[in-house]
């Protein structure tokens, strides 16, 4: 019996002892390439469940059953995922993850003015991406794929003209929604309007539509009440060549853009966008009874501008004329509405990355 009990015992030892040395232990550090840690980096074998993430000092450790060789796949949210061969035990694998992931349907930019999870974005969000712009049949303004969005309101105020918004925060011409195109204002300055079709935003250049809901004046400045609209381009860095459209449909709609972007190298690109669009505009018809009847309703006198005293409206001076009604008649049928418009834009941007 006792020897029994002997041979179990050193059974179950080397049973512990063969398990103990298959295991094998990868340890070290996950950093970006400029050295930072980066927290929460997934650290996985290769084809299999093992795996761990790194700490606050972007260290890790890493136990697994597999026997070397076999590879370890290191990734980390917006950054580029390395793959690493692992012959042995390691215990300074230091890994350098560098930026390049291109910005998909779960990561968004917007919310936070970094690149984040939808699910963690501290905002309402939602993405039109890349692939839902391409089969939008909205050629005539890209402002137009807003609407179907939920939260959103887009306003038709001419055959041309689209303004935003969001919880009924849109007049006439301003609007308490911040449209931006790469971070850069589409807000007129000191008049607060939104011009969708001179904003210069082109199809063929389109990469993606966030949409915020809600204030963001911590992140965006003074004004910012109802919400963003983040117009994002295509880098010349990572889309290089030449695209050209042609667009045409009713009311005599016609419109061309070129898009060129040339990658000079890794780090510097620039790229050229021109559009030029025309079409009918909405109009009256003065042979419509119920048409005419609007038409009467305008001015023959023309455009005045009060007069001003200074600095202050001052009604007791005669207006200043501006336009007789005969300039904004130019046809003379009586109708001075504008019947059809216009619009050319052209941009440059230069894209570095340090």
């Amino acid at each position: 019996m006792k020897n029994l009990n002997k041979f179990l015992a050193l059974g179950i030892f080397m049973i512990l002892g063969l398990t103990i040395q298959a295991q094998t232990t990868v340890s070290g550090t996950v950093t970006d390439e400029n050295g930072e840690p980066l927290i929460g980096a997934s650290v996985v074998v290769e084809g299999t469940t093992d795996g761990t993430t790194s700490d606050i000092d972007g260290t890790f450790t890493l136990r697994t059953n597999q026997t070397p060789p076999f590879n370890v796949v290191v990734s980390y949210t917006g950054y580029t995922a390395q793959t690493v061969s692992v012959t042995g035990d390691t215990r300074d694998l230091n890994v350098a993850l560098a930026e390049g992931v291109t910005i998909g349907a779960d990561i968004v930019i917007s919310a936070s003015r970094k690149r984040e999870k939808v699910q963690e974005a501290p905002a309402s969000i939602s993405v039109l991406t890349a692939r839902k712009l391409s089969t939008s049949a909205n050629a005539t303004d890209p402002t137009r794929n807003l609407v179907n969005l939920a939260g959103v309101q887009i306003q038709q105020q001419s055959a041309v003209r689209i303004n935003i918004s969001m919880r009924g925060s849109a007049g006439l011409f301003g609007t308490g929604v911040f449209p931006i195109m790469d971070y850069r204002s589409l807000v007129g300055p000191g008049i607060g309007t939104f011009q969708s079709d001179q904003a210069g935003i082109s199809n063929i250049d389109l990469e993606r539509i966030e949409v915020v809901r809600g204030p963001g004046s911590a992140l965006y400045g003074p004004g910012v009440t109802q919400g963003v609209v983040h117009f994002i381009t295509k880098s010349p860095i990572d889309r290089p060549g030449t695209t050209v459209e042609l667009m045409g449909g009713e009311l005599a709609t016609f419109g061309v853009g070129v898009r060129h972007a040339t990658k000079v190298s890794d780090k510097f690109g620039f790229k050229i966008n021109a559009q030029y669009r025309r079409g009918d505009e909405f109009t009256l018809d003065p042979n419509d009874p119920d048409d005419a009847a609007q038409i009467a309703k305008f001015t023959t006198t023309g455009v005045f501008q009060p007069a001003i005293k200074d600095g202050v409206v001052d009604v007791t001076l005669p207006p200043e004329q501006l336009l007789t009604f005969e300039q904004l008649d130019e046809d003379g049928d009586g109708n001075p509405m504008q019947k059809d418009w216009f619009n050319t834009s052209i941009n440059t941007t230069l894209e570095f990355r340090p």
